[in-house]
């Protein structure tokens, strides 16, 4: 009887946390065909899971990843001189967070989980490399920055 072999690990491809997500036609691979899902794999790295009251980023930390909510939800707010809290944004699945700070690279909110939460990590340079290359993600970001303003 002839056994088939099984696969080791580097024949077996992990997918990609994009290829089984149900919020990825509500976040920026929506603007790829589906033959660029591919590129996406350098640009969107890991999720990342993020308890209730914990910071996903704070303000004047160095900016290199923009983040998309996978589950759960976020508030990001500013602190004003006084010490009080101003809310600026609440964010759900498929939303981006971190984008005010693109010019300058470093955020300029606090960002914390409103429950258990997960989040995508997006690498930001290869964010701004891919964009470069795919003319459909680049204007899928600039219609995501522009609804923010």
């Amino acid at each position: 009887m002839k056994s088939t072999p099984t696969p080791t690990a580097t024949q077996m491809e992990k997918p990609h946390p994009c290829d089984v997500c149900f919020q990825s036609k509500f976040c920026l691979p929506i603007a790829l065909q589906p033959s660029e899902m591919g590129r996406i794999r350098d640009v969107i790295q890991a999720t990342v899971r993020v308890q209730k009251g914990e910071a996903l980023f704070s303000t004047g930390q160095a900016m290199t990843k923009v983040y998309s909510v996978h589950a759960g939800s976020f508030k990001s707010y500013v602190t004003s001189s006084d010490g009080r809290e101003q809310i600026v944004g609440f964010h759900i699945p498929g939303e981006l967070m971190g984008l005010e700070g693109l010019g300058q690279h470093t955020y300029f909110t606090d960002t914390v989980a409103l429950e258990d939460s997960e989040a995508c990590e997006i690498d930001l340079r290869a964010l701004e490399t891919t964009t470069r290359d795919l003319p459909a993600l680049q204007h899928q970001l600039h219609c995501i920055v522009g609804g923010k303003l």
